[in-house]
């Protein structure tokens, strides 16, 4: 009996020891060995081998690069791109989002939009702006004159302006520049129409595809509807862009109001005070986690308007790179907050650097809620999961062709990485290449 309990007590310090040793790769294996690793598991890859792969991972606390390929070569970014955006935007603006402009003069309000998306936005649903103008005595006077852009960024695809990710931009957006369709049950074969306004605009029509269902005119505010194909599709739902206009603006004041709005063109502001709406983090988180281009376009307007005055995009960004980017390794080719155009062009280097300066700028907590989570939450929700907490924390990015992910790592031994990860000319799967870098991160997982 006695040799039992000694045989017992061995095999479970023998089992501690194991647990133990293993915990420890991490410590045991040299910085060389860990490069060697990477290096093989990068070279003997037979899916990064089939296009332009780069890669960077970084140690924000000892400010190491331990290890990298194509890092300072120029990828197409997708939606990594609103990383700098993101960037820009906790820099310029503040905690509550700016919603309106407004000045008293007699007995007239003119007031004019910031950019700020929220209002009545499908999310959102917020209602701050209309509650402050419904509950105003003066006559309303609406101005346009600092929106100095255009309503889509350069390099847009024309083609998807039927897409729910190409809204058009705009000072004072309503319903997030789009138009709703829902299916409210499966005894109706009729679609709810949000904002209402817009059902004189809409009309039946059965040779639109099975696929769109419902398609805009290339050039008006008409809407056509396949409600043939309605049967079967329970919950059947679809957002569509609008054609933006001051015009339509002012009409759907009008209706949320139950008051008149005229409009005042090249007004300019002499005392001017701002209206705030939601926290900024809200927006954020939105739009990072759902990669949402519409909040990451307006994100520009509303930095414009805080450092301007005026709504542009571009200045913004010549201002962010002159000011607040003029050190970084590499040159931001750098011309939409959201990545739809593929003429963005960035390093995987850099997007390290400004993932670096935006982990420096708040709290691991804050940031890490921020993010789609691997396995948990938004664009990351059914990858890079399997542990009992996300160790990934990232923002996806993808057009034709191209996929990235760029982010942090948060490692079994506890440390906090940063990675870039960017792969273009895809002629596969983006499965597989999702695939791919799933088995790196969980490799700088339990390695690091």
């Amino acid at each position: 009996m006695e040799n039992v309990k000694v045989l017992s007590r061995f095999l479970f310090v023998l089992a501690i020891g194991a647990v133990f040793l293993s915990s420890c790769r991490a410590g045991r294996v040299s910085k060389k060995d860990k490069v060697k690793e990477m290096e093989e598991l990068v070279s003997e890859s037979e899916v990064f081998n089939q296009y332009f792969f780069g890669f960077m991972l970084f140690d924000p606390h000892t400010k190491d690069v331990l290890f990298s390929q194509n890092e300072d070569k120029y990828f197409t970014p997708a939606s990594t791109t609103k990383l700098f955006t993101f960037y820009a935007a906790l820099n310029i603006l503040g905690d509550q989002v700016p919603s309106l402009d407004y000045e008293v003069k007699g007995d007239s309000l003119i007031f004019s939009g910031t950019g700020d998306p929220s209002q009545l936005h499908p999310y959102f649903q917020d209602s701050t702006v209309l509650s402050f103008l419904r509950e105003r005595d003066e006559k309303l006077f609406y101005t346009s004159s600092t929106f100095q852009d255009q309503v889509y960024g350069p390099g847009w695809a024309w083609d998807d302006y039927n897409d729910y990710y190409q809204p058009e931009k705009s000072i004072l957006p309503l319903y997030a520049n789009v138009v709703q369709f829902k299916r409210l049950d499966e005894q109706t074969d009729s679609l709810e129409i949000i904002p209402g306004f817009l059902r004189t605009f809409s009309e039946k029509d059965n040779l639109i595809s099975p696929k769109t269902v419902v398609k805009r005119d290339l050039h008006q505010n008409i809407f056509r509807m396949n409600l043939a194909e309605l049967p079967g599709r329970e919950g059947f739902e679809k957002e569509v862009p609008i054609i933006t206009s001051d015009e339509l603006t002012l009409n759907l004041l009008e209706k949320e109001l139950g008051k008149s709005v005229l409009k005042i063109p090249d007004y300019k502001f002499i005392d001017e005070k701002t209206l705030y709406s939601i926290p900024a983090d809200s927006l954020y988180k939105r739009y990072l986690i759902e990669s949402d281009n519409f909040i990451a376009e307006q994100l520009l307007l509303l930095s414009s308007h805080e450092l301007f005055g005026e709504l542009n995009s571009q200045r913004t960004i010549e201002w962010v790179k002159e000011n607040l980017l003029n050190d970084m390794p590499d040159e931001a080719v750098w011309v939409d907050g959201s990545g739809l155009s593929r003429y963005n062009m960035f390093t995987p280097r850099s997007m390290v650097a400004v993932l670096d300066r935006i982990y420096k700028g708040m709290p691991e907590k804050r940031l890490f809620s921020l993010l789609p989570a691997g396995g948990a939450s938004g664009t990351l929700k059914n990858y890079y999961g399997g542990e009992e907490k996300p160790f990934v924390y990232a923002k996806t990015g993808s057009l034709r062709h191209n996929i990235s992910l760029c982010g942090y790592v948060k490692t079994k031994s506890g440390r906090t990485l940063i990675f870039s990860m960017m792969n273009n000319h895809l002629s596969g799967s983006t499965a597989e290449s999702r695939k791919e870098m799933g088995k790196l991160l969980k490799h700088i997982y339990e390695t690091y």
